[in-house]
């Protein structure tokens, strides 16, 4: 399996043998402090030396970094301030590798995930022929989620929920108030309980923005990766029950109709792609709250 080229989790042995470790594939994220822009999310101040090759690792242990790095590249593919990596991950085909990698890793099986990456090659041959440029990209976020009048798509989970309950002409619940948003409240309070600070300074953006809900989901599956590696139980099982408190109050009630809704309304196939991904995702890492 080649070697991946996205942003790994960063986790270590307690000999200090790494497992995973960052690339360059984006600017905005490193292993050393992986600070997501817009908004900021400080995740690990943990350094972290060259990448192993994921054969050697435990068949358990693999499919949660593959996991996390599925997450960590939909926040990558989400965020405005990295478009121009991710332009340039499409045009050399380094991205769609790392997908396919990360997919083979978690052993996923999914068509969905299949037509993104026809689509993600669709994308390189236009921009190899002059037909797809940079700024058709950035259009089209801009036009989903960064409309200052009315974006296609709720960037926010409050939101998200309240235009939702809207168009279907009914109330919306508590935590998609206008005045005060629960739903980034209590973000903000898994964040921290889990050691993560939001650099809320240089970015006043609420907390239950998807691009930091992903990037929060990658550092939950890199702490059960490092609980696991650790054979640490009572780690492990913190980490268990964050990853399902989170599932549950948040990604569950937003993230599949969000991914849904990106495939529906986009008109470009790089955000048809995100869409069918994300769904794919969501379906794999929240399959136990089906019955919840």
């Amino acid at each position: 399996m080649a070697r991946r080229t996205c942003h790994r989790a960063a986790i270590e042995r307690k000999d200090g043998v790494p497992v995973s470790t960052s690339t360059e594939q984006s600017k905005a994220v490193s292993a050393a402090s992986l600070e997501l822009q817009s908004p900021k999310l400080q995740l690990s101040e943990t350094q972290s030396p060259e990448l192993q090759s994921p054969e050697l690792q435990s068949p358990e242990l693999q499919k949660l970094t593959a996991t996390a790095d599925f997450y960590s590249i939909m926040s990558v593919m989400l965020d405005y301030l990295t478009l121009p990596e991710v332009y340039e991950g499409i045009k050399s085909g380094t991205l769609q590798g790392d997908v396919r990698a990360i997919v083979d890793e978690m052993k996923l099986t999914d068509s969905r995930i299949d037509t993104a990456l026809e689509m993600l090659d669709t994308v390189r041959e236009q921009i190899a022929s002059g037909v797809f440029q940079y700024t058709h990209l950035r259009q089209e976020y801009t036009r989903l989620f960064n409309d200052p009048k009315n974006p296609a798509i709720g960037f926010y989970e409050g939101t998200f929920i309240n235009r939702k309950y809207e168009e279907a002409g009914k109330p919306s619940p508590d935590n998609s108030s206008l005045f005060i948003n629960q739903a980034a409240l209590d973000a903000d309070r898994q964040y921290q309980r889990a050691g993560v600070t939001r650099d809320i300074a240089k970015a006043n953006i609420p907390g239950d923005c998807m691009l930091t809900e992903m990037a929060f989901m990658q550092h939950l599956f890199q702490l059960k990766a490092q609980a696991v590696l650790d054979s640490a139980a009572e780690r492990s099982e913190k980490a268990d029950a964050w990853l399902y408190e989170f599932k549950r109050l948040h990604l569950k009630v937003w993230m599949h109709d969000f991914f849904e809704k990106c495939y529906q309304v986009s008109t470009r196939e790089y955000f048809l792609a995100v869409g069918l991904l994300g769904q794919a995702l969501a379906e794999e890492t929240l399959r136990d709250m089906v019955t919840q």
